[in-house]
């Protein structure tokens, strides 16, 4: 889950939108990537989160190469310099 920080409701807005994006463009990238689904927030509740990521991988191996994938650094790179809270959990079934 990505908050994301911004001066304006716009920028904010272009922010989230451009992530979201860039997330997206993995799936056809990556091939590691079994499954890939984003959702933008619409609560208002000052806890809530801006973007979520849900991913899945068939094995840890496919995680940490699409971890370590070009494409992904790139989203990493950009998410960085507009992030203000990240939250992760990895998990298996």
């Amino acid at each position: 889950m990505f908050k994301v920080k911004a001066q304006n409701s716009e920028e904010k807005a272009a922010r989230i939108n451009k992530l979201k994006k860039m997330l997206d463009s993995l799936k056809s990238s990556i091939r590691e990537i079994q499954s890939l689904e984003t959702g933008m927030n619409f609560s208002t509740r000052e806890t809530a989160f801006d973007l979520i990521l849900i991913s899945e991988f068939k094995s840890k191996e496919d995680l940490k190469r699409y971890s370590d994938h070009p494409d992904h650094r790139q989203v990493v790179s950009y998410l960085e310099s507009i992030r203000e809270k990240v939250a992760v959990v990895d998990y298996e079934l």
